[in-house]
């Protein structure tokens, strides 16, 4: 067999675990959420404040690379499933609001949700999120 099987519903969990996590990442890497809206990018940013020790700056450092791998993953997706996990994650819509800015039906949107989640989970870190059976 030229690929193992899959468990797709616990990568699925797993890819909403990791992505549910998007805007605490962004708030504890010191990057503004709304600059990831806006740009969509994880640039270097040095945390300002009272955090001015080292372990909070590695920690940051840490969190802008995590951020980094999600974004990374997101762009290796077609462009329709990157809008429903940026409007999902990034952006923090609600569900009733995506489905009908794209003109989806809910049960289309569901359906492409979990295609977008399994995507993103082979092209996150080369299929770290990936579930074996």
């Amino acid at each position: 067999m030229l690929f193992p099987e899959i468990d797709k519903e616990k990568t699925i969990q797993n890819v909403t675990e990791l992505l549910s996590s998007y805007g605490k990442l962004c708030r504890l890497s010191g990057v503004p959420q709304q600059k990831m809206v806006a740009t969509f990018s994880a640039e270097p940013f040095a945390p300002t404040g009272a955090n001015t020790n080292e372990q909070h700056i590695f920690d940051a450092l840490d969190y802008q690379s995590q951020l980094k791998e999600i974004n990374c993953a997101i762009k290796l997706l077609n462009v329709n499933y990157q809008q429903l996990l940026i409007d999902k994650y990034v952006k923090e819509y609600k569900d009733y609001w995506i489905y009908t800015k794209h003109s989806l039906s809910m049960a289309t949107y569901y359906r492409d949700m979990k295609k977008a989640k399994f995507y993103f989970a082979e092209a996150y870190k080369k299929g770290a999120l990936l579930v074996y059976v």
